[in-house]
């Protein structure tokens, strides 16, 4: 029996979607089949809820009526999260008319809203309830669900996860105390923007600081920074225990017990594997050290069954849409043609929607110094006195660049500043294309704006290149010297 399709991609979260346009791009013919219970507009438009939120919050944490206007929302509806949701829903409807099913079926792309699971005999192909859809490969783009850790009275315990925290919307009332878990960027991200909403946070971190994966002269800042807006940080602070008592709950943190209204996990995630018969087929995944799933891949995002392929938040890591998307891209190359493709991560950039905004990409310096050694050179710029800064009057700012000694060639680069997830983009073209930081002298930024910040790294590198070489800095003043006679 030949083979219905070239592609059939399971899953509409966006990596899946791009996956599916990508493809029929490419002239192929392909299914895009999703389940019923996964059909949610949030998802599919590429946004978090979170996104959405921290936009309806201005710089000094109050409530931005001129969105809301914008909106035309009735003023009687004063519930902050409320009208953040209602706003969001508009925003969404607008971004999903791009990718709607009807225009996905307008470009050939087969749509199956259906529960299916994959089957081997007599061929692999993925049944559906009337049918089986057989095609050349498979990818997977399935997403994540919340990682809950076990913990002693959470099943007696009604909690939230960073999924499920939207149903606050349907409240009256905001908690007043709220207790979040986890070091992930979403379980920061939510700790900032609940308590702009008005609830009073605390945030309880296992490690000596919030995102242990990340530079800590970064991640000590931001959590600087989220303490002044309000937000209590317990670290070494690993939770136990959580009970309910008299309407009331409670988290047990070694020999500290955390009363609040509720108790929010937002401790990372783990991909969707269950119903999808992977290991009838031979799809392998295993559990890290965490208990988290992980799914098995090669350098080509093969699984172990080489027809199927596998990417975004299936892979681990961070669950960012765009990295999910490029991810996809590379896939479906492979899948349609040959397994030839594998993608590169260095240069792709990923930030968090704090106040101020921290962004990343490349290498920490910790990271570099175990593979370059002292052949390194870190520079570290504080921001306080850029004139947008100022104006906008933010206390907070640092840039942190690591360069090999040599070249300058970037290898990684930390921003904590307003609008970081869009500065970081130039600094990744720099990594992505192996460029020198002296790149960036070409640019002329306006005055005053936030992208002054590279002119301010270029002079600090120059001012690095001076104390490393003081015989030029000598030479060049003997010859002025000698020029003005």
């Amino acid at each position: 029996m030949a083979a219905e399709y070239d592609l059939v991609v399971i899953g509409n979260r966006p990596a899946g979607v791009r996956a599916a346009i990508a493809a029929r791009q490419w002239g192929a013919r392909v299914a895009l089949v999703w389940p019923p219970s996964a059909t949610q507009a949030w998802e599919s438009s590429g946004l978090e809820l979170r996104d959405i939120w921290e936009r309806t919050v201005s710089t000094r944490g109050s409530l931005r009526d001129d969105v809301f206007a914008a909106t035309q929302i009735r003023g009687g509806e004063n519930h902050p999260v409320k009208r953040a949701r209602i706003w969001g829903a508009e925003v969404v409807r607008h971004l999903m008319a791009a990718q709607s099913p009807s225009v996905l079926e307008s470009l050939g792309i087969d749509l199956v809203c259906e529960t299916g699971r994959f089957v081997k005999f007599p061929k692999l192909a993925f049944a559906i309830e009337r049918r089986s859809l057989r095609s050349r490969a498979y990818l997977l783009a399935t997403g994540v669900q919340p990682h809950i850790p076990q913990i002693a009275g959470l099943v007696t315990t009604s909690y939230l996860d960073s999924e499920t925290i939207g149903e606050l919307a349907k409240r009256e009332n905001l908690p007043s105390q709220m207790a979040i878990v986890g070091a992930s960027p979403a379980s920061v991200h939510l700790a900032q923007i609940w308590q702009q909403f008005g609830s009073n946070v605390t945030l309880l971190v296992g490690s000596s600081h919030i995102l242990p994966k990340e530079d800590p002269e970064i991640a000590y800042l931001l959590q600087a920074s989220l303490e002044a807006s309000g937000v209590r940080v317990m670290t070494q602070a690993t939770v136990t225990q959580v009970q309910e008592i008299q309407q009331k709950k409670w988290v047990l943190a070694g020999n500290r017990a955390i009363e609040s209204d509720e108790i929010v996990f937002a401790t990372g995630y783990q991909p969707d594997l269950e119903g999808w018969n992977l290991e009838t087929v031979g799809v392998k995944w295993h559990l890290t050290r965490t208990g988290k799933k992980r799914l098995q891949v090669n350098a080509k995002l093969q699984t172990t069954n080489p027809q199927i392929y596998a990417c975004g938040s299936l892979l681990g890591g961070y669950p960012f849409p765009h990295i999910g998307c490029y991810e996809a891209e590379i896939a479906v190359k492979n899948a349609l043609f040959a397994p030839w493709f594998s993608p590169n991560y260095q240069g792709i950039p990923w930030g968090i929607g704090t106040q101020p905004e921290m962004a990343r990409v490349g290498l920490t310096e910790a990271q570099a110094q175990r593979r370059y050694g002292d052949r390194i050179v870190v520079l570290r710029h504080s921001l306080t006195d850029l004139r947008a800064m100022q104006v906008d009057g933010m206390p907070v700012g640092l840039a942190k660049l690591v360069l090999q000694k040599s070249n300058g060639k970037l290898l990684g680069a930390h921003l904590l500043l307003p609008h970081a997830r869009e500065l970081i983009v130039p600094l990744a073209a720099l990594i992505r294309q192996k460029k020198s930081i002296e790149a960036i002298a070409t640019i002329v930024p306006m005055m005053p704006s936030y992208s002054e910040l590279f002119q301010r790294l270029y002079d600090s590198w120059q001012e690095q290149k001076r104390q490393r070489h003081p015989l030029r800095q000598r030479l060049r003043e003997t010859f002025f010297t000698w020029r003005r006679g």
